[in-house]
């Protein structure tokens, strides 16, 4: 087997760069999916919950078909949302953590 060509260090170098790079870039994409689920997510629930007070105030005339259809709207957001791994509680503390330091 003929012998491997060796690489030089700055070659090496350029090809971590580009991997850290390429990491960064997918890191980025995946947190606007996330941001743009956590949205729609509340946009949804929002919109879930008006659907909700007509119901009971009796104006809505399709007997409910619009609420079944926003609650299983909700719950795939929801689980979206979930598969990202993202909770309330690392969001604030992300805030609260970078509130500290621009003081």
């Amino acid at each position: 087997m003929p012998p491997r060509p060796r690489t030089s260090p700055r070659h090496s170098s350029q090809i971590y760069l580009g991997q850290i790079v390429g990491a960064r870039t997918r890191l980025v994409q995946t947190a606007a999916k996330e941001g743009q689920a956590r949205v729609k997510l509340d946009m949804t629930k929002r919109g879930l919950g008006e659907l909700e007070k007509r119901n009971a105030m009796g104006r809505e005339g399709q007997g409910g078909r619009g609420t079944k259809k926003m609650r299983a709207e909700v719950e795939s957001l929801q689980n979206k949302v979930d598969a990202t791994g993202w909770s309330v509680d690392e969001e604030q503390a992300r805030r609260h953590c970078a509130e500290q330091r621009m003081m």
